[in-house]
């Protein structure tokens, strides 16, 4: 299903400095900053641009987000909002933040109603022009929404969520909207990645009363308030378990959406450098085969962008090789295209 056509390591004149857990977004270019790694803590923020085929690193003024690593990230309109995270494995944060994407400052978002509690590896993501959503995470108990769980499972009074939000980016109110279906159990580290107009796929991370990770797939009808977990056919490929890992949405906005997933760690530890495809609308797997050059990793970010009809630019940075390792400063660039009719995917890596 997929070919690859041709392979390249990103060694660009200017490139972000190593780091893992990083915050990361996308609207016509690529945006990276914060993180875990030798240059942690800084207003740089890293900006990949499609056209020109060069990252820039550019200072950003006002007051920085809290949150050192772990939290998320998305762009609605000409902001990048960014929610939650760690400072040193103990300090949560929900404050909401939003960087001017123009004039690069930094504003403190003054929010409203029920909001979250203090998390980090929940999910955020846009559902519309106005509105936000953040699901899930791991950290410290705050008002119990109804309908979710907190499960302390971890060390100081530590656990994970399901709880379920909207945020008004225009009003800054936060909301707490029912949920049907077969909601999630508590759940930290997986991705939660928008797929089309409506709906979202919530995939892996470690899951209630212990540290293993896991492989299942739900989504999220927006339109209906309706979630459905997807029950694996015998026979037929699935991913094996894994959190930590990264995902993003090829051919967003068209027909025939597809999700990519890439990388994490399973429970061993070990360190995965699989690449998968989840046709969302026949809800089927296939493996892809990875350029040689891309090192398995964790804790990376991966961002899409889309080139023009069927052509999604895919963005793979940072992460670590190993539990423990140092931070890595690897750039790949993906290029999916889809041919139609026949809805073949070329794996191109740009040269």
């Amino acid at each position: 299903m997929l070919k690859a056509v041709r392979s390249f390591l990103g060694q660009l004149p200017v490139e972000p400095s190593p780091r893992w857990g990083q915050f990361s977004a996308v609207d016509r270019h690529h945006y990276v900053w914060r993180g875990d790694g030798p240059r942690r803590r800084c207003n740089i923020i890293a900006v990949y641009n499609p056209s020109t085929e060069l990252w820039s690193l550019l200072p950003t003024t006002g007051p920085l987000p809290p949150g050192e690593y772990g939290g998320c990230s998305v762009c609605a309109g000409r902001c990048l909002y960014t929610f939650g995270g760690d400072w040193d494995g103990s300090s949560y944060f929900n404050d909401m933040s939003k960087l001017d994407l123009d004039t690069l400052q930094w504003t403190k978002v003054q929010t409203f109603g029920s909001q979250p509690m203090k998390k980090r590896g929940c999910g955020l993501l846009r559902v519309n022009e106005r509105t936000l959503c953040c699901f899930g995470g791991e950290g410290i108990e705050g008002s119990t929404q109804p309908g979710s769980t907190f499960t302390s499972a971890l060390s100081d009074g530590r656990g994970r969520t399901n709880e379920f939000h909207f945020f008004d980016t225009q009003n800054g109110v936060w909301s707490s909207p029912e949920l049907r279906g077969e909601r999630p159990p508590p759940c930290s580290s997986f991705t939660f990645t928008m797929v089309d107009q409506h709906r979202a796929v919530l995939f892996g991370g470690y899951q209630p009363g212990r540290d293993d990770r896991v492989n299942e797939v739900y989504l999220f009808d927006f339109r209906t308030m309706e979630v459905t977990k997807v029950k694996p056919v015998q026979g037929e490929p699935w991913p094996v378990v894994r959190a930590g890992h990264a995902a993003c949405c090829l051919n967003y906005g068209q027909d025939h959406p597809q999700l990519l997933v890439y990388g994490g760690l399973d429970n061993s530890n070990k360190t995965l450098g699989d690449m998968w495809l989840l046709d969302v609308d026949t809800v089927k797997w296939t493996e892809v085969t990875p350029p040689e050059s891309m090192t398995p990793r964790f804790l990376h970010s991966i961002t899409a962008t889309s080139l023009g009809p069927g052509l999604t630019e895919v963005l793979v940075f940072g992460g670590l090789r190993k539990v423990g390792g140092d931070a890595i400063a690897e750039t790949t660039i993906l290029r999916f295209e889809r041919e139609i009719p026949t809805q073949r995917a070329l794996l191109f890596l740009k040269s």
